[in-house]
């Protein structure tokens, strides 16, 4: 571990660098060091289970974070994250959501368009990618 986190900081230029194996820790520490005490928006649909017992929310919630879901089941819009930004906003986070599948009536973000409210509301944004990308 400690090899990839040395490459990954010549790699970035980063002074400091932490590497996981296991998605769900990333993604507690991330939430924890960047929205602890605030809110994180995401889709209703993303708030899924990633492993046996590891719910997105629940990650969340250990992190400190609020969650705000946002949109339904099956669909979610630019628009439903742009009306939960609050000034209790730090983070936009989109899963991409490996173990399962939704066909029909589906809609979804993308990670660009997130990507820029994001930044037009000067928050953090993560992409999930989970385990294996």
């Amino acid at each position: 571990m400690e090899t990839c986190a040395r490459l990954l900081r010549a790699l970035t230029g980063a002074e400091a660098a932490t590497v996981t194996t296991l998605n769900a820790a990333s993604l507690l520490l991330v939430a924890g060091a960047l929205a602890a005490g605030r809110e994180i928006i995401v889709a209703a649909r993303d708030l899924v289970e990633i492993s046996e017992g590891a719910r997105i929310s629940d990650i969340l919630h250990a992190a400190g974070a609020r969650v705000v879901n946002v949109g339904s089941a099956n669909c979610v819009y630019l628009e439903d994250y742009e009306r939960a930004v609050s000034g209790q906003t730090a983070m936009l986070l989109r899963i991409r959501v490996s173990n399962m599948a939704s066909s029909g009536y589906v809609a979804h973000v993308s990670g660009s368009a997130l990507a820029k409210l994001a930044q037009k509301h000067n928050l953090f944004y993560l992409d999930n990618l989970g385990g294996g990308s």
